[in-house]
């Protein structure tokens, strides 16, 4: 019998007991319970044994938890586990001076379970056995609907940004290990090794992709679209993470999306928080309970193409050193004028740039489409002083990672999402809200700003801040400020018509409406962004950074600096035909 000391160290105790089993009494195999755990069926055992027999590449089984199925609980390891990680004796004391050899010894009493299952999880050694279910009477997963009962023992958690260092660690060790030569390896090569790991062979060329849907909508129809992008994925085992930032969803989502669960076991796993928490905080959730090799972010209304999921594994592969990596986010391309308007406004330019090849690396990516490599993630997350709806956070979420470009583009690893529900409104609020939030960059990254000339939005605040105290001198000033300030947005107008239907630049990218229909969509455009220049204005009041009027941040962040002089001259030759325009239109009214 082996006792310790508070904090209980069940994971050390474990590592003991399964030496003994193993070394004593030669075991292959060995599952790691609770003093308060039951198991189904009887004969579970056997269950275990077989399931072994079957299938030699596989180290790691998971028995199914009768509070959350699919979550890893209390799983079945081959003993050539010990073996790999090099086994410390059985005084079971020794092990908080040695390595450890069942996990790493800053696990005491929690997060074992889920860490061996990430661990064998990316060599394609582990499977979810739903045939047994095991019951934890006190302590196990804390599901927020179900009632839970303390565990006898004091909790010690484990730091995230550890488990994802020892997962890396041990990892590496695992594809090094002699039991992991190659999935090639024949059955009778690997027995002759040692009768306790009969023909355990381990993918070194396989990684864990987790996929994180953070969504307020949980529209099982669209994400049901989401879901089914994992099948036929090759050299990678890819789970779903959906996070419903919605704590009233209905009770017929809710059973769907459990339903969901048992359906795709150690596959998806959702949670929802207690509170509305908006969708960068979500993300942040998301991250916090991911310990897979790469992270791939959707957004809740994407529909992923066929061959999304493996487009982005491929390159994983291909660039094992890149931090990011952006797929293109296709809007509708039909030829509607409100379709129309907003690719030309570009607005949505970065939806699609990883699909120009001009662009093989970008700074940043939308969060419908990107992905990244979870290491180089080590203490970055989404900020909290952005809007709950969105709007720069992406942005400032990429720059953190690094200079800028910092993402690999995927051409292939394309997703398609439908122009928003509510039609126009919808189509000029999104602009709105993002320049709203972005307009926070200007603060958070100084050194990618520059002064340019006012623009059509901030001339007529200005005109109408000093129009405030000119009409004191100049009792005909606000009629004729009202009058004239429209024929600025109709300026604004013709130079987004001259620069969409003229220039040969435009047209050649463009081609989805032509004509008189493309004028049209040209004047709708220039509303468009005199939408989200708007946003961004009142996003600047509501902070109280009047200063930033006039500050414009670098889209591109630097790695094209001829852009920011080419924006400079733009906006500074707009200016002067809205003053001159301005002042002819005062002096003739």
């Amino acid at each position: 019998m082996i006792s310790a000391p508070p904090p209980t160290p069940l994971c050390r105790i474990w590592e003991e007991m399964a030496a003994v089993a193993t070394q004593t009494y030669g075991a292959t195999a060995f599952v790691l319970l609770g003093d308060d755990t039951d198991l189904a069926p009887f004969d579970w055992t056997n269950t275990i044994t077989k399931a072994l027999d079957a299938e030699p590449t596989i180290s790691c089984l998971l028995l199914r938890d009768s509070k959350e199925p699919g979550f890893p609980s209390f799983p079945v390891l081959r003993a050539s586990h010990l073996d790999i990680f090099g086994h410390i004796g059985q005084d079971w004391s020794r092990a908080f001076t040695a390595a450890g050899s069942l996990v790493p010894l800053a696990f005491v009493n929690q997060d074992a379970d889920p860490f061996l299952s990430e661990l064998y999880r990316r060599v394609n050694g582990v499977r979810m056995l739903p045939e047994i279910t095991v019951e934890n009477r006190r302590g196990g997963v804390q599901v927020p609907s179900q009632n839970y009962t303390e565990p006898s023992y004091s909790r010690v958690p484990v730091p995230h940004e550890l488990i994802q260092k020892l997962l890396d660690e041990w990892s590496q060790r695992l594809r090094a290990s002699k039991y992991a030569s190659s999935i090639k390896a024949t059955r009778a090569e690997l027995s002759s090794a040692d009768h306790r790991h009969p023909g355990v062979t381990l993918q070194q060329s396989y990684i864990a992709v987790d996929v994180l849907i953070p969504s307020y909508r949980a529209s099982p129809e669209r994400l049901e679209q989401l879901l089914s992008a994992s099948k036929d994925v090759q050299g990678a085992s890819v789970k779903f993470l959906v996070q419903v930032d919605n704590p009233h969803v209905t009770t017929t989502t809710q059973a769907w999306l459990d339903a969901q669960q048992n359906i795709m076991l150690n596959k998806l796993k959702v949670r929802r928080n207690t509170i509305n928490m908006g969708a960068g905080l979500t993300r942040n959730t998301l991250l916090d309970n991911s310990h897979a090799e790469y992270v791939i972010m959707f957004d809740d209304d994407v529909i992923p193409m066929a061959d999304t999921l493996q487009a982005y594994v491929n390159a994983f592969k291909a660039h094992p050193n890149a931090a990011g990596f952006a797929g293109p986010s296709y809007l509708p391309h039909e030829a509607t004028l409100l379709a129309s308007a907003i690719h030309l406004s570009d607005v949505s330019f970065f939806w699609e740039a990883a699909a120009d090849p001009a662009f093989e690396k970008l700074p940043w990516a939308v969060t419908a489409n990107m992905a990244f490599k979870k290491s180089s993630l080590k203490g970055v997350r989404f900020q909290p002083n952005f809007p709950k709806t969105g709007g720069g956070e992406d942005i400032d979420f990429c720059l953190q990672i690094g200079k800028p470009p910092a993402l690999v583009s995927v051409p292939d690893a394309a997703v398609s999402h439908p122009l928003w529900s509510g039609g126009r409104y919808e189509a000029y609020k999104h602009p709105f809200c993002w320049a709203y939030g972005d307009g926070e960059l200007i603060d958070l990254h100084p050194g990618l700003t520059y002064r340019c000339a006012p623009n059509v939005v901030e001339t007529i605040f200005i005109t109408a801040v000093v129009g405030l105290p000119m009409s004191i001198v100049w009792s005909e000033f606000p009629l004729k400020a009202v009058t004239a300030l429209p024929l600025l947005l109709i300026v604004e107008a013709c130079f987004e018509i001259f620069r969409n239907c003229v220039l040969k630049e435009r047209l050649q990218k463009h081609r989805d409406v032509y004509g008189l229909k493309r004028v049209v969509a040209s004047m709708e455009s220039s509303l468009i962004r005199d939408a989200s220049e708007l946003g961004r204005l009142l996003g600047h009041l509501h902070r109280w950074r009047p200063q930033n009027i006039g500050k414009r941040f670098d889209w591109f962040c630097g790695t094209l600096t001829s852009v920011v002089r080419e924006e400079q001259m733009k906006a500074l030759f707009r200016f002067a035909s809205y003053v001159a325009v301005g002042t002819m239109a005062c002096l003739l009214i």
